[in-house]
């Protein structure tokens, strides 16, 4: 029995799973309000896709101090400006995935979008881990070179 308390608690602190548990959470919020501004409060898709991708944004943020990168070096109030312009440049960087591929190439929307979201999983996974939630002793190390 001790064995599976381990493998438990090894799985719940893995940091990529956190990551990805986080990730699938924000990704049904954002959803759910947009979903919920076009069709229930009448609002344009594309001001509620801004509005949706406005809250999940937040929400995830907190998610992430609280339940991946829970020690970082970095004060809150440097890491939420660093963690919007990240996810706004996912953003973009999926834009231009998208009509690369959809558009330029031909290839079917829906392969195009799930190739972005791979894309953009890893990409913010890494910026966020070593640029924005470093540890101090991370930072330290930067500083001193």
């Amino acid at each position: 029995m001790e064995k599976v308390f381990a493998i438990y608690d090894s799985i719940r602190s893995s940091e990529k799973l956190n990551y990805l548990a986080v990730g699938f959470t924000t990704y049904l919020i954002d959803i759910f309000f947009y979903i919920l501004l076009v069709n229930l409060v009448n609002i344009d898709a594309v001001n509620s896709s801004i509005i949706s991708f406005i809250i999940s944004t937040l929400i995830s943020y907190v998610l992430t101090i609280r339940y991946v990168f829970t020690s970082s070096g970095r004060k809150k109030r440097f890491t939420l400006p660093l963690y919007i312009v990240t996810t706004a440049l996912g953003v973009l960087i999926t834009k231009l995935i998208l009509e690369y591929l959809t558009v330029g190439l031909g290839v079917h929307y829906l392969i195009s979008k799930n190739i972005s979201i791979v894309f953009i999983v890893l990409f913010n996974y890494f910026v966020r881990k070593f640029f924005i939630f470093r540890k101090n002793s991370e930072i330290l190390t930067d500083m001193t070179e």
